[in-house]
């Protein structure tokens, strides 16, 4: 379990690091570089939220939507997010600024790569 833990820690900072970096140089404002690392950072937990559900077991075999309540949890941070990105009163709050979609498909191509990671932290663990 600490080896999982260390696995999505270690891709949760490299990752939000890394995006945030890649978007000032690419010349975001810092506002739209911290936005994108904070918004990476919460897909990369939604991500892991339904990989771990179950310790041996992948988020398939378990079942996506089996627990209504963490769809309605999930669907909550994720209308928060979106606030947190697209209100203005919530930028001017937050110091955050609006997203474009290729920034978003940079989040979610990122975020995807928690699956893969749980997974063979998984199947190694029921291979000891």
């Amino acid at each position: 379990m600490i080896v999982r833990i260390l696995l999505v820690s270690t891709l949760l900072v490299a990752g939000s690091w890394g995006l945030f970096q890649l978007q000032l140089a690419g010349g975001a404002s810092l506002e739209e570089a911290r936005t994108a690392a904070l918004n990476l950072f919460v897909m990369v937990k939604v991500f892991y939220l339904f990989s771990c559900r179950s310790l041996t077991h992948s988020a398939w075999r378990v079942g996506l939507f089996s627990n209504h309540w963490i769809i309605v949890g999930v669907t909550a941070q994720l209308l928060c997010q979106l606030a947190i990105t697209y209100v203005p009163v919530m930028n001017s709050v937050f110091g955050t600024a609006p997203l474009s979609v290729g920034v978003w498909l940079q989040i979610l191509a990122i975020a995807v790569l928690t699956v893969p990671v749980v997974a063979v932290a998984k199947r190694l663990q029921r291979e000891d």
